[in-house]
């Protein structure tokens, strides 16, 4: 995992606002550091909190869920080990902003390992 985070980093990455970053701060989904930055796990958690809110859970209910029960997002990023690759290369060209038809093209010209190289 990347990070420490910055505000303004993170919400671009995360495609969030950085109010809502502000807000899940307060909230207790995310965590920051003595010096305001973002913990390291930050991107992890705000990529599962869009995976509930894309299943009808809102955040509000995330919150409140997880002011009853202690952080639950923290049991999910536990299973993450440091280090470990979370993005393959088409999602990181995808939160860089690129197009889909370009990261189709640019991949199905891109020669496969084991093919002999033209010279």
């Amino acid at each position: 995992m990347a990070g420490p985070w910055s505000l303004d980093r993170l919400a671009d990455i995360a495609g969030e606002t950085e109010d809502h970053l502000r807000w899940c701060v307060d909230a207790g989904l995310l965590h920051r550091q003595p010096d305001g930055d973002f913990d390291t796990d930050s991107l992890h958690r705000l990529r599962l909190i869009q995976f509930a809110r894309s299943r009808g859970v809102s955040d509000k209910q995330l919150a409140a869920t997880t002011a009853r029960q202690g952080d639950l997002l923290g049991v999910f990023v536990e299973f993450s080990q440091p280090g470990e690759a979370t993005l393959n290369l088409a999602d990181t060209a995808r939160e860089l902003g690129l197009d889909d038809a370009l990261i189709g093209t640019r991949s199905a010209r891109a020669p496969s390992p084991t093919s002999p190289r033209c010279g």
